[in-house]
């Protein structure tokens, strides 16, 4: 039997929303076969994020925190499809850290398709000045800037960046990752519809979501 790892674990649960020891169990059953075990997760009935994206998600819950000191606050909207659902205590734990993790990560949008025009040619504008006064050479200048865009972007989209949550986690997971296990978990489909966040001193014009 082909050893199980982390790597396919994790891009297993990105292509199905099967939770971390499902994706393992499958990539057991199917000697690390990423297709076959994705196969073998539709047959279990445990592949729901292809099942619930036609859904509607007009339920859920609109949660707020204000930090300690009163500094920032953030306002975070989650959609899912029934009351029932938005009412759990899984569902509820997923936004509270939801609203902890925005409070302490600072995204500026919740996904790479929500992030402005504008601040996309700022940061590239600032990356091509950087690496100009880093002397780097004009003929690969745009595979740099681009290489630099990509790390930013996982950076500033909701998405992309480490689920960070209270108490840690054994395992590193995005955001993303955990929103797929939490669809996998409660058999509906959920949606961070939106989110804002305020700090002190900082103009509103800065945020977006």
């Amino acid at each position: 039997m082909a050893q199980v790892s982390i790597e396919d674990i994790k891009e297993l649960r990105k292509k199905t929303g099967a939770g971390f020891s499902d994706c393992k169990k499958a990539l057991n059953s199917c000697n690390s076969d990423i297709n076959k075990a994705m196969d073998w997760l539709k047959q279990q009935g445990l592949s729901q994020m292809a099942k619930r994206s036609d859904k509607d998600a007009s339920e859920g819950q609109v949660a707020s925190y204000v930090h300690t000191g009163n500094r920032i606050g953030v306002l975070v909207e989650v959609n899912t499809e029934t009351d029932f659902s938005a009412r759990s205590e899984a569902f509820s734990k997923f936004v509270k850290d939801l609203t902890l993790h925005i409070t302490a990560m600072n995204p500026q949008c919740i996904s790479e398709e929500n992030l402005p025009e504008a601040l996309l040619q700022k940061q590239t504008e600032a990356f091509r000045e950087q690496a100009l006064k880093e002397g780097k050479n004009e003929k690969v200048l745009d595979k740099i800037i681009q290489g630099r865009l990509d790390k930013w972007k996982k950076e500033v989209c909701l998405m992309d960046q480490i689920f960070v949550r209270p108490g840690g986690d054994e395992q590193e997971i995005t955001v993303k990752e955990a929103l797929a296990e939490l669809t996998n978990q409660i058999r509906e489909k959920i949606v961070i519809r939106r989110f804002v966040r305020y700090e002190l001193g900082v103009s509103e014009s800065d945020y977006v979501s």
